[in-house]
C-alpha cells in the first residue's frame, strides 16, 4: 500500500504545498508565505479612498516579473481592472496558476480588495 500524505485538512494530498493540499493553498491567502512588498506601496494604504486605490497601477502591488507580465498581456493595467478579472479567467491565462492567484489575492487584501467572482 503506498503511504499518501495527508493536508492538515484532512484531505489526502496529491499535490503539497508545504504542509497544505492545493485547495486549501489556493483558498487560504492569509498562508505564511511572502508579505506584499510594501516598499513599493509607500503611497498605497488601505486607509485611502477605494477610487484612489483602484487607479494605481498594478507595478505598486509589488507582484513577481512573471505575473505582472501576464498581467499586462491580459491589458491589466491598474489595480482597477485586476478587481474586475474572475477567479476562472484568471487561472485561464498563460503563466498565470493557483499559486499566482494566491499571491495576487494575498497582495489585494492588503487593500481590502479581491478579485471578482464567478465567471
Amino acid at each position: 500500500m503506498v503511504n499518501q500524505e495527508m493536508c492538515k485538512c484532512g484531505e489526502p494530498a496529491h499535490i503539497l504545498y508545504g504542509d497544505r493540499c492545493e485547495n486549501c493553498f489556493v483558498n487560504d491567502v492569509s498562508h505564511s508565505g511572502p508579505e506584499p512588498y510594501r516598499e513599493t506601496q509607500s503611497e498605497l494604504s488601505e486607509d485611502m479612498p477605494r477610487e484612489e486605490q483602484l487607479s494605481f497601477p498594478v507595478s505598486e502591488l509589488g507582484l513577481e516579473t512573471r505575473i505582472a507580465n501576464a498581467l499586462e498581456k491580459m491589458g491589466v493595467v491598474t489595480i482597477g481592472d485586476l478587481v474586475t478579472v474572475s477567479h476562472e479567467y484568471f487561472l485561464s491565462t498563460p503563466n498565470l496558476g493557483k499559486r499566482a492567484l494566491a499571491c495576487v489575492r494575498r497582495n489585494l487584501q492588503f487593500l481590502g480588495l479581491d478579485l471578482r467572482s464567478g465567471t
